[in-house]
């Protein structure tokens, strides 16, 4: 099991509850520790980069997170290549944790990162855990030319009636037909057969869950002190919750993974909590 989350966006309505500063990520992750009962997060990685804090800041911070033990890996998400190039460098010449994984967006319409985003990730030995491989919902089956669909943000976003998007849709759904494959199954194969690519991530469309509170047993849970009672816990217990229990809570953001048969980090995206 692979335990992520990510800060940086927005928690309230105090502007100093999102960013990339020192002080808000000191914050996040003892919320995010909170909220997922957990001792440590297998992965924290930042949503979006901060322009109004220097990169250096940043990583010196998750760099005290993973020498204290919360955090075993750090990352960011949607990053330009330039950035992270700019991260590993300093990282190297200041002599801290750099990011390990790197989530963009990738799918059979959506391929920008093949041409900058995807090398610079082999070059560094960074995992690619991308987003969206099935097109904002457009790769679902769910969307065809010239046809009303029950695909939700079809009505918000404008990709939706982009008439070259909804050509290559309707080729995809027959090439999947031709080969007796379901549309999603295609969106993903594609998605995970790029070499650089190490795991791809499947949202959901169940809100409810994430608006309610993090309970248990009728009381809101209490954590425990990171490391007071680690040594006398079975092996693969961490915090409130084994391992096999192990689920987020409160946060949209804080999501738990199941593990798979795949080497290396191949996950997806559980239901909100």
């Amino acid at each position: 099991m692979v335990v992520a989350t990510k800060f940086s966006r927005a928690m309230g309505e105090d502007p100093n509850q999102q960013g990339t500063s020192r002080r808000w990520i000191m914050r996040a992750v003892e919320g995010s520790l909170l909220r997922l009962q957990t001792d440590y997060i297998d992965i924290y990685q930042i949503h979006r980069l901060d322009p109004d804090t220097d990169v250096e800041e940043t990583l010196s911070a998750l760099t005290d997170l993973v020498r204290s033990g919360k955090v075993r890996a750090i990352g960011s998400s949607t990053t330009p290549a330039s950035n992270i190039v700019e991260a590993q460098w300093l990282a190297e010449r200041r002599s801290l944790h750099r990011f390990r994984v790197q989530q963009p967006p990738y799918s059979i319409l959506n391929r920008a990162i093949e041409t900058e985003v995807l090398p610079k990730l082999e070059r560094y030995g960074m995992g690619a855990i991308v987003w969206g491989p099935l097109g904002q919902g457009m790769l679902t089956g769910r969307v065809r030319k010239g046809q009303q669909t029950d695909v939700v943000r079809a009505g918000l976003m404008k990709v939706f009636s982009d008439a070259k998007r909804l050509d290559a849709v309707e080729q995809l759904i027959s090439l999947a037909e031709e080969v007796g494959l379901p549309m999603t199954h295609l969106a993903m194969a594609f998605a995970v057969a790029h070499p650089a690519v190490t795991s791809a991530l499947l949202g959901n469309s169940h809100h409810g869950a994430a608006r309610r509170p993090a309970r248990r047993h009728g009381r809101r849970a209490q954590r425990r002190h990171p490391r007071s009672d680690r040594r006398d816990r079975p092996a693969g217990h961490r915090g409130g919750h084994p391992r096999p229990g192990l689920r987020a809570t409160g946060n949209p953001k804080d999501r738990t993974t199941p593990p798979t048969d795949k080497p290396a980090l191949r996950f997806v995206r559980a239901p909100h909590a």
